[in-house]
């Protein structure tokens, strides 16, 4: 499970980078539950306002599945394609 890998490799890291701090790992793990009360636009104020303005990381995140979409039926492969220009509102339209 993907779960069970990350806790892996988090442990071997902490063990490895923290190696006088035997708890370390153990009191990240106590740690993880209190992210889930961060709101989602708190995390995108902090590390990704500077980047992208004041778009939503949902609307970015639907925005490139459609490039990507769109692309890909093109032939174009991944990437910002020509063929899909942007709507006034910023999302991305099918080219005709």
């Amino acid at each position: 499970m993907l779960q069970d890998q990350a806790q892996c490799v988090l442990s071997e890291h902490v063990r490895v980078r923290y190696p006088r701090q035997p708890t370390r790992f153990g009191r990240l793990l106590l740690l993880l539950p209190l992210l889930r009360t961060i709101r989602s636009t708190t995390i995108e104020t902090l590390f990704f306002k500077e980047t992208i303005g004041t778009v939503p990381i949902s609307r970015l995140l639907i925005d490139m599945y459609q490039m990507e979409k769109y692309t890909d039926l093109e032939g174009g492969g991944s990437g910002g394609g020509a063929g899909t220009p942007p709507t006034p509102n910023g999302a991305l339209t099918p080219k005709a």
